[in-house]
């Protein structure tokens, strides 16, 4: 007898939202429109298929400047049905400064990992990937400063934020993948280092991720799907 299997695939695009980020953010507006498309047709050609696509934002930016901006999250969008949305959703960000050379990426990633992750299929991934140009402020540092919205997602400790990926009730070890674009270095080569499933793409720090355009980001998220 044949047994039918079913692939659907999450996806939380965790972003910074400082000024130097632009020009990625500018690119991932530039192909919202698109995304299910550019997304299928990256997967077609590594002879990938999903059944179903769901995808999330979170923006971050810093918590000791930004308020109740400093981290603003969409719910998950299906695509390609909710594809109009997804992309007014992205072409609604929009970059605040910040006066520290640190941010709050390890917020957002909490934010991200406290998704509403999907259980349908038979197979499934839980991807989550994140872009920044800066090293983080440790969780420590940041305590009691998240949005009220956000509070009770965004860890406490460096070590919660850990429990969080390893040991979340909402993933499988086997859906989870973490891609990382991020400068070597700091916390991101520590979250290298001692995670798991945690692709790793060094980039120079403060200069808004010139190393990756948005073709290769999109190949390697197809891969890691």
């Amino acid at each position: 007898m044949n047994q039918q299997f079913s692939y659907y695939c999450d996806l939380v695009l965790v972003i910074d939202g400082t000024n130097s980020m632009t020009p990625v953010i500018d690119e991932v507006k530039s192909v919202a429109s698109g995304f299910h498309q550019r997304m299928t047709t990256a997967l077609a050609e590594l002879g990938k298929t999903v059944d179903g696509l769901r995808v999330r934002v979170v923006v971050f930016r810093d918590l000791f400047d930004n308020g109740d901006r400093s981290i603003e999250a969409s719910g998950f969008f299906e695509l390609p049905a909710e594809q109009p949305d997804f992309a007014r959703w992205v072409n609604s960000i929009n970059v605040l400064g910040n006066t520290t050379d640190t941010e709050s990426g390890l917020a957002g990633l909490a934010v991200a990992i406290n998704s509403t992750w999907t259980n349908a299929g038979s197979r499934r991934r839980h991807l989550t990937v994140l872009w920044t140009d800066a090293d983080a402020h440790l969780p420590e540092a940041e305590a009691g400063r998240a949005p009220a919205a956000f509070a009770s997602q965004v860890a406490q400790s460096f070590d919660d934020l850990t429990d969080m990926w390893s040991a979340s009730q909402r993933m499988s070890t086997q859906a989870k993948r973490l891609v990382l674009f991020a400068p070597e270095g700091g916390v991101w080569s520590t979250i290298n280092e001692y995670w798991g499933n945690v692709v790793y793409m060094p980039s120079q720090a403060g200069v808004g991720l010139s190393d990756y355009e948005m073709n290769n980001i999109m190949a390697i998220i197809a891969r890691s799907v």
